[in-house]
């Protein structure tokens, strides 16, 4: 074997070894996702339920909570998006979107702990919402429809839980409803 031949071997070689732990890590599975970060609140569930129905001021306040508690990412053009856990005094949220061409947002809320559905809805004031099975007769949970100064609040219940709270979806009320 020649002198060059087998340095480039041997520098090969000493690449692989270097670079194949670097490689292992990026292949090896994530670590679970860290626990639910709590640092110092300013709101609750609460407040993210019945602040929109206190008009458009209040869906600007819930939307800069969302910033504010989520690292939110860009999606498209005007949406952010956010994955939790968050933790809040009243319970954990699990993600939050946010589209502000349409005016939308949509929070997803642990079931553990239970964020209770007769207190949304005492709050709000929402109503129940008829029909909350698929067409295939599969409980998908119970609807609460609640609008106020141009807001609508809608919150759905966990299939099986129909007291916990799943989703809050929050938008202005469109002229057909």
């Amino acid at each position: 074997m020649k002198p060059y031949f087998a340095g480039v071997v041997g520098a090969a070689l000493f690449a692989a070894v270097a670079v194949s732990p670097a490689c292992r890590a990026q292949t090896q599975p994530k670590p679970a996702a860290p626990p639910a970060h709590s640092a110092k609140q300013y709101t609750n569930i609460a407040a993210l339920l019945t602040w929109p129905l206190q008009g458009h001021s209040g869906f600007d306040r819930v939307a800069a909570e969302l910033h504010r508690l989520f690292a939110m990412e860009p999606m498209r053009q005007q949406q952010f998006s956010g994955d939790g856990p968050v933790r809040l005094e009243d319970g954990v949220l699990s993600f939050a979107y946010l589209s502000v061409t349409t005016q939308k947002m949509d929070i997803g809320v642990e079931l553990d702990p239970c964020y209770p559905a007769k207190r949304a809805a005492e709050l709000t004031g929402a109503a129940i919402e008829p029909g909350y099975f698929s067409l295939h007769g599969i409980d998908i949970g119970t609807g609460y429809k609640a609008t106020a100064n141009g807001m609508m609040v809608r919150f759905d219940t966990h299939p099986g839980a129909h007291g916990c709270v799943k989703t809050i979806h929050i938008h202005p009320v469109r002229a057909t409803q």
